[in-house]
C-alpha cells in the first residue's frame, strides 16, 4: 500500500543549493515500542524519565515488545517521514555541505506538542556514502535526544520514535514543519 499523502517543500540552503522534500504519510502497523502519536498521546509510546537512562529504556522497550502492544491501526495508521534521496540534486556535494546537512534539524508541530528530529545518520556516513537526508525519528522538543548506545546487538533504538497520524485531512492540515540549522531555534512554524 502507498502513501494516503504526498507533498512536496523546497529548503534552501547555503549557495543557492535547493533541496526538494517528500513528506509521506504511509500506512503502516508498528508495535507501540516504536511511535508517538501526537494527535491521541495515550495510544503511543510514553517517554518518561526513565528513557533518559539507556538501561531503564532497554527494558521499557523490551517489554512492549514483548507484550506485542501495537498502536490502533484505526485510530493512527500513518508513519510520517521527510525525505530527499539526492537523484535529484544537480550539484556536486562536498564535505563543506555534508557538515552542513548533519546539522539540519526538522521541528514538527502538532496543535498540543513539538517534535524535533534530527538526519537519519546513516543516510549521512561520508561523502563517498552520502544517499540523502531523511527525517523519520522524533523525540518531543522539551527532551534531549534519547540514548541510544551500548545496547544489546538484536535491538535497534534510535535518538527518537516514528510519527504516527491518523487519516483525517483536517487533522493531517494541522502539521507544520520547520528545517533549522542546529545552532538556530524554531521561531515560527511554517508549512
Amino acid at each position: 500500500m502507498g502513501p494516503i499523502l504526498t507533498s512536496h517543500i523546497i529548503l534552501n540552503l547555503e549557495d543557492n543549493l535547493e533541496i526538494p522534500f517528500d513528506i509521506y504519510a504511509i500506512p503502516s502497523r508498528t508495535n507501540k515500542a516504536n511511535a508517538i502519536t501526537p494527535f491521541n498521546q495515550q495510544l503511543g509510546y510514553q517517554i518518561d524519565p526513565d528513557d533518559l537512562n539507556i538501561d531503564m529504556r532497554v527494558i521499557k522497550h523490551e517489554s512492549l515488545v514483548k507484550k506485542g502492544d501495537h498502536i490502533d491501526f484505526s485510530k493512527a495508521p500513518n508513519y510520517i517521514e521527510f525525505r530527499n534521496l539526492f537523484s535529484n540534486i544537480n550539484v556536486p556535494i562536498s564535505q563543506t555541505m555534508l557538515n552542513l546537512f548533519k546539522t539540519i534539524r526538522l521541528y514538527a508541530f502538532f496543535p498540543t506538542s513539538k517534535y524535533e528530529s534530527k538526519p537519519n545518520e546513516r543516510l549521512l556516513k561520508t561523502l563517498s556514502e552520502l544517499k540523502g537526508l531523511l527525517f523519520n525519528s522524533f523525540y518531543p522538543v522539551d527532551v534531549v535526544p534519547l540514548p541510544k548506545g551500548n545496547i544489546p546487538p538484536s535491538l535497534i533504538l534510535h535518538e527518537g520514535l516514528n510519527l504516527y497520524v491518523p487519516s483525517d485531512p483536517e487533522k493531517l492540515s494541522q502539521i507544520r514543519a520547520t528545517f533549522v540549522l542546529a545552532e538556530e531555534q524554531p521561531e515560527k512554524t511554517q508549512a
